[in-house]
């Protein structure tokens, strides 16, 4: 056509290689400032560490955990024709946990390419897109790492802290039992049990050493009468649970001791840091303030929004208020081979040609390895 000249016009393929070349030139960078309602990140920052993934093929996570079982080892002398009893016991168990995906994804018109068509120009536009895309990934994988699937058949929700970390139920707290009696988890409405725990069937005396820690407060109103037989309570959970209790204020930064967590919803932590101002510091209090924090034995306690609001009392829909002590060395974040974060090049479709989207898939789950001594859990659960 006379007068029209069509090779200046931005191609598709040019357009691809600008958007890929800026993403690739200009990394995120965390000097941007973010405002948002959800910046705590506990399951983030702590279980998605380079230490903690466990990156394996195939279409589900499997491994086998051995159980230390007695029974196999006797004090004795050996004489003829002395007869010794033998006992064979299911020491492993296959620990199976499929995979689920998450997505996140960031958008470019075709406008904006055009003029902006050098990569040094694109970035003011692609920085803080991708950012935002991270950020609020970042925010599912953390809502997502407190929750539970719905149903055995859920294929979206990871295994969150609630499938982990059975609480009390209505039948142990009818006898106030306090012990590694956390069996079956729940889903997320509750109430349903599955019927195994990553494929264990922990309810099974067998396999009784995959259960947590639960039990319940004394008192059953905890935010009004939190005392001292409450704080013997949580005391004994840190001391079931096999957590040491640092020498000096500093250990527990650093090493096994940092692995060590307190999680409790703001107003549990509200009423501790009431006594807490009350104790002596000099003596050292199991709740005390502890390098300007609440603690209990040495581990810090930290609020944790997602407590407020999603764990209830048995068939109910009041707060039970969870005071869970977590060992992070006993969680593990488990990633599909080559699916760790994996960004796919700019793309558009039929319906949408001037736009280009970018995505970012992440194919994972979360594990705990040891429930015995990875996690526990106390909360409001009345005797009758």
């Amino acid at each position: 056509m006379a007068g029209v000249d069509f090779t200046r016009a931005l191609t598709a393929q040019q357009e691809h290689d600008l958007i890929q070349l800026t993403a690739e030139r200009y990394p995120t960078t965390p000097q941007l400032e973010v405002i948002s309602a959800n910046t705590q990140f506990h399951v983030v920052n702590r279980w998605w560490q380079k230490d903690k993934l466990s990156i394996e093929s195939g279409t589900e996570y499997n491994d086998l955990l051995f159980f230390d079982r007695d029974g196999n080892a006797q004090a004795g002398r050996m004489l003829p024709g002395q007869p010794i009893n033998r006992a064979i016991h299911k020491s492993t168990a296959k620990f199976s946990i499929p995979y689920v995906k998450a997505f996140g994804f960031w958008e470019i018109m075709h406008d904006e390419t055009a003029r902006n068509r050098m990569p040094s120009q694109l970035k003011s536009i692609v920085i803080p897109r991708r950012m935002k895309m991270q950020i609020d990934l970042a925010k599912q994988l953390e809502e997502d790492g407190f929750g539970s699937p719905d149903s055995a058949a859920d294929r979206v929700k990871p295994l969150g802290l609630k499938y982990w970390a059975k609480p009390i139920t209505a039948a142990q707290a009818a006898l106030d039992t306090q012990d590694h009696q956390g069996s079956l988890p729940l889903y997320s409405d509750n109430t349903t049990e599955a019927a195994s725990c990553a494929g264990i069937v922990c309810s099974h005396a067998d396999y009784a050493l995959f259960r947590n820690y639960n039990a319940r407060y004394f008192h059953d109103d905890i935010i009004g009468g939190f005392g001292e037989e409450d704080v013997l309570r949580i005391v004994r959970m840190h001391r079931h649970m096999e957590f040491e209790v640092p020498l000096i204020v500093d250990d527990w930064k650093a090493g096994k001791f940092s692995n060590y967590t307190g999680l409790v919803p703001e107003d549990l932590l509200e009423t501790m840091e009431i006594m807490a101002r009350k104790n002596n510091d000099n003596l050292q209090a199991d709740l005390g303030k502890f390098s300007g924090q609440v603690v209990v034995k040495g581990t810090p306690l930290r609020w944790a929004k997602k407590l407020d609001t999603d764990w209830f009392q048995a068939g109910t829909a009041l707060p039970s208020y969870p005071f869970i002590l977590l060992n992070h060395d006993y969680f593990k974040v488990l990633i599909q081979q080559g699916e760790y974060f994996r960004t796919d090049e700019p793309m558009r479709d039929a319906d949408t040609p001037d736009v280009w989207t970018n995505y970012t898939f992440c194919v994972y789950n979360y594990a705990i390895t040891n429930r015995r001594l990875g996690v526990g859990v106390i909360s409001v659960e009345p005797k009758s």
